[in-house]
């Protein structure tokens, strides 16, 4: 279910409003109870995964489907929804907006005896796509927001969200379990942003696969007392031995970007995902690209990888403000189907895919 494409998401200021976000909240739990009951919690993760799904859903709720807090509050109101609900459904969020978002390891953690897979697994993937939509993806775009969803026995999938604050938008990031491979070629599920932008650093496409194994290879072969003659070489070509004018990035070999290079070859990474997991941050990373790309040939990869519905109405009234009462009697209809006994509840259910197939 690999869906990319583009959605405007304007930074916009303040926070949903009390009345909103408790309904918000009541309207996911329930929804998160039908889709257990109809389909499980695999179906959830694969939903969450997909960013024009992820998008409806948010403006089903009520949120400005073209605000930047569509996705910060949707996520809020599904890990509040969640928390209410048992842990034995056996679907499990973490992390969330600035601070919180650090916290994403100790909130894993607090789920490790719920769960049929190492804890560690799941903190390791969660790192893996902060650091790839940081440093490997280096887009203009700085994350602030990031959510893991799983399942007890380790489906997953990630979504985070950066902002620019040179051109005001967010671009926000889908990872998903099915779609990782041993060299993270390709792995989000979707990237929902403005526009491409034209001056991106990017080792996520399949172009760039030769040059992190260039960076692995650089890693066990060049020794650390030649790394001040290969910064020396990168200062003095890198502008014209690759970097056109419309690609311009330009380097600053800081004693620090020194020292995490060198602290890495204590200790070198055996493939790509300890790659993405070591200490390098993107002014490393993208000095290591450019030093593989220089003593190996390989090339680096500057495109961009980013490739609507209203229910109740939306906080700020835009198309309409949002509908209380029928907020409400969507809440009551849904819990009645999801809360009925056995056959009233199918029956219900039953109707409601057909009226899925009406709007087909």
């Amino acid at each position: 279910m690999r869906k990319s494409g583009q959605a405007d998401l304007p930074l916009h200021g303040g926070k949903a409003p009390r009345w909103l976000f408790s309904r918000m909240v009541r309207l996911s739990r329930v929804f998160i109870e039908l889709v257990l009951i109809e389909f499980g919690p695999d179906k959830f993760i694969d939903m969450l995964s997909d960013p024009y799904w992820f998008q409806a859903f948010g403006s089903f709720l009520g949120f400005d489907w073209h605000s930047s807090g569509l996705t910060t509050t949707t996520l809020g109101a599904i890990k509040m929804a969640l928390s209410e609900l048992p842990p034995n459904i056996g679907i499990f969020i973490a992390g969330g907006k600035g601070k919180t978002m650090r916290k994403t390891p100790v909130e894993i953690e607090y789920t490790a005896k719920y769960l049929k897979i190492s804890p560690e697994k799941l903190k390791s993937i969660s790192k893996i796509a902060a650091k790839v939509d940081s440093a490997w993806i280096q887009d203009g775009y700085n994350i602030y927001h990031h959510n893991i969803i799983y399942t007890s026995d380790g489906k997953w999938t990630v979504i985070q969200q950066g902002m620019n604050p040179q051109n005001k938008y967010a671009r926000r990031y889908h990872w998903h379990y099915k779609h990782i491979n041993d060299t993270l070629t390709t792995p989000h599920s979707g990237i929902d942003t403005k526009e491409l932008e034209k001056k991106v650093f990017n080792l996520t496409t399949k172009k760039s696969e030769p040059t992190k194994q260039s960076i692995l290879q650089l890693f066990h072969e060049i020794k650390p007392s030649e790394i001040e003659s290969i910064f020396k070489s990168l200062s003095e070509k890198q502008n014209s031995l690759f970097m056109p004018a419309h690609h311009d990035v330009r380097l600053k070999f800081s004693g620090n970007l020194k020292k995490v290079i060198l602290s890495t070859y204590d200790n070198p990474p055996k493939n790509i995902h300890e790659l993405a997991l070591s200490k390098l941050g993107p002014a490393s990373t993208r000095a290591l690209a450019m030093a593989a790309s220089l003593l190996y040939g390989s090339d680096i990869d500057f495109t961009d990888p980013a490739v609507y519905s209203y229910a109740h109405g939306g906080k700020d009234g835009h198309p309409y403000p949002v509908n209380i009462k029928i907020y409400e009697n969507t809440i009551a209809i849904l819990e009645k189907i999801a809360r009925s006994p056995g056959e009233e509840s199918k029956r219900a259910r039953k109707i409601l895919q057909q009226l899925a197939n009406l709007l087909k």
